[in-house]
């Protein structure tokens, strides 16, 4: 069985041995501190318009809570959206990848996808875009089940479970301490993570970067579309409610 480590680090760099695509300015966006910057960057949000998915309770960056209260400092900006649903509606993979279950203190029931792909970055207007090969994390929290085995497939024992874009990996709860038992809700986020960190420490990026139909655009799972196998795109994490 493949060990947590070398998972990470086969088939992809992280984000500290990014590849700069040809043609691109000669910008050293193989530095963290310049290229995270550019991947935490805010841009205008909007939801599908021929069905209803969870509606965004408090957005990435945000420091309102999803019960309309400021967020702690401790905590600080949100990492990730935060998609409203009943208790028990599906969450599902946002993209093809390696599950494996954790507790949270703060997450509850929390499902991490490890992603080995490939995505297009645009940096700045007009530049040429960048392709950028790394292992990046989608992270699900506060879930009431997950459908990741508990007892086998764990971040702990470095086992994985491989699942497909659209496949439920749990249903929406409020567990753990960030959990609001009025406003369930799944927190969809998105990080890379070195080789040598602490096991759960990532370091977090804009999720509506990386939507299908593209930056800001929250892209719903339809069965019947094809998807781009070969670069990492992100669907919805819950069900439209209507197709």
């Amino acid at each position: 069985m493949q060990s947590r480590r070398s998972f990470i680090v086969s088939g992809a760099t992280t984000v500290l041995a990014m590849l700069l695509a040809a043609g691109a300015k000669a910008k050293d966006y193989h530095n963290k501190d310049v290229l995270l910057p550019l991947l935490r960057r805010v841009v205008p949000v909007s939801y599908p318009t021929d069905v209803k998915i969870g509606r965004i309770l408090s957005d990435y960056q945000s420091m309102v809570g999803v019960d309309g209260r400021t967020r702690r400092t401790k905590t600080g900006p949100n990492r990730g959206p935060d998609f409203s649903g009943d208790v028990g509606d599906p969450v599902v993979a946002a993209a093809s990848g390696q599950a494996a279950y954790r507790w949270a203190k703060y997450g509850g029931h929390t499902v991490d996808l490890f992603h080995s792909a490939k995505f297009l970055f645009e940096p700045e207007p007009g530049n040429a875009s960048l392709v950028i090969p790394l292992t990046i994390v989608s992270i699900y929290s506060h879930l009431d089940t997950s459908f990741v085995d508990v007892g086998e497939f764990h971040a702990d024992t470095g086992k994985f479970k491989w699942v497909n874009r659209g496949e439920q990996i749990g249903t929406v709860g409020y567990s753990g301490k960030g959990g609001n038992r009025r406003y369930p809700h799944v927190s969809f986020s998105v990080g890379t993570k070195g080789p040598d960190d602490r096991w759960g420490t990532w370091s977090y990026f804009n999720p509506h970067l990386l939507w299908v139909d593209g930056p800001g655009k929250i892209t719903p799972f339809i069965e019947s579309r094809s998807y781009d196998g070969w670069r990492l795109v992100f669907t919805a994490p819950t069900l439209p409610v209507s197709r």
